[in-house]
């Protein structure tokens, strides 16, 4: 995927306020573990967070956006969603992909977390 589609996708997750939803759900899912596993220490949150964080989380929302949208339709939808029409409902566009993408994710976090706690 080049630049210019990745900043369109990334400017179509901002207007329909997914951009935010999924850092919120991102910073969520840290909030959790963090007080989940309490043996893993920040150092190791950090590590976490840089490896698989928000940036990686959404890497993969994108990489969906990508998957199944041309340019022309991210545009399209981009003009849809800042029309008056388009600011009246939400996004529910790939919901049930995206929904395994966050689930995927939350999985593989709590895993690794998991591992770092040292349960059994």
């Amino acid at each position: 995927m080049n630049n210019q589609k990745k900043y369109l996708i990334a400017q179509l997750l901002k207007i329909t306020n997914e951009w935010n939803a999924y850092k919120l759900s991102a910073d969520h899912a840290f909030f959790i573990l963090r007080a989940r596993y309490k043996n893993v220490s920040e150092q190791e949150f950090d590590k976490l967070s840089k490896e698989l964080g928000f940036e990686h989380y959404l890497d993969k929302i994108v990489d969906i956006y990508d998957k199944y949208l041309t340019s022309d339709d991210i545009k399209s939808l981009t003009a849809f969603y800042t029309s008056p029409l388009g600011k009246k409902i939400g996004n529910t566009m790939l919901l049930n992909e995206l929904s395994n993408v966050a689930k995927n994710w939350a999985e593989t976090l709590n895993e690794k977390c998991f591992n770092l706690n040292g349960d059994i």
